[in-house]
C-alpha cells in the first residue's frame, strides 16, 4: 500500500510505501491540493485550475473537466464506485461551489470528466454558503463542510442536488 502527500508549499506530490521507508516524488506543480485515491487505485489531485492530474502507478495524466464554469478546482473526491467525482470549484469572486461530474475511462487509459452539475445547498441557510470540503458518505450521498461567515456547518446532499440537509454545526 502507498500513501500520498503534498508538501507544505503545495508544489510536490510524494508517494511513500506504508511498509517500507522509501518515498518517490511523483509530481512537481504549483498549487497542488490534498490528493485522493479512488477505489480503482487512481490518485487524483487538483491544483486550483480547471485541470486535474490523475496518477496510475508512476504515470501521471492531465484531465480537463468538460463544462466546468470559470474557476479552479480546490478539492476532488472520487465516488465509492469511481464513476463520478465531487468537486469544489473556486470562482474568481471567491465563492466556492460544489458539484459532481461523471468519469469516463477509455481503453487507452485516457480519462475524461464530463457533465458538471453544480449542487444547490442554498436552501439550508439564509446566509451565503461557501463549500470548504467534500466527501462521499455513500455512493448516493455527499457530505459537505460549508462556511457561512459565522462558522462551519456539515450538510448532506444527494449527487443530483436533491434534498440538502443540515447535519449540524462543526465544533
Amino acid at each position: 500500500q502507498q500513501a500520498a502527500v503534498v508538501d507544505a508549499e503545495h508544489t510536490v506530490l510524494t508517494l511513500a510505501s506504508t511498509s517500507e521507508s522509501n518515498a518517490v516524488e511523483l509530481l512537481q506543480h504549483v498549487g497542488l491540493r490534498r490528493p485522493h485515491y479512488s477505489r480503482l487505485g487512481e490518485l487524483w489531485v487538483a491544483d486550483g485550475t480547471e485541470t486535474l492530474r490523475v496518477a496510475v502507478g508512476d504515470h501521471v495524466r492531465e484531465v480537463v473537466i468538460e463544462g466546468l464554469p470559470d474557476g479552479g478546482v480546490e478539492a476532488i473526491r472520487a465516488s465509492p464506485d469511481a464513476a463520478r467525482v465531487a468537486l469544489i470549484v473556486k470562482h474568481a469572486d471567491g465563492r466556492r461551489v460544489v458539484g459532481t461530474a461523471g468519469v469516463v475511462r477509455a481503453g487507452d487509459g485516457t480519462i475524461r470528466v464530463v457533465g458538471w452539475l453544480p449542487l444547490s445547498i442554498h436552501g439550508v441557510s439564509t446566509d451565503p454558503l461557501n463549500a470548504v470540503d467534500v466527501g462521499w458518505r455513500t455512493s448516493d450521498l455527499l457530505m459537505l463542510l460549508v462556511a457561512d461567515g459565522r462558522g462551519t456547518t456539515i450538510v448532506t446532499v444527494h449527487p443530483d442536488g436533491a434534498a440538502p440537509l443540515v447535519v449540524g454545526r462543526s465544533e
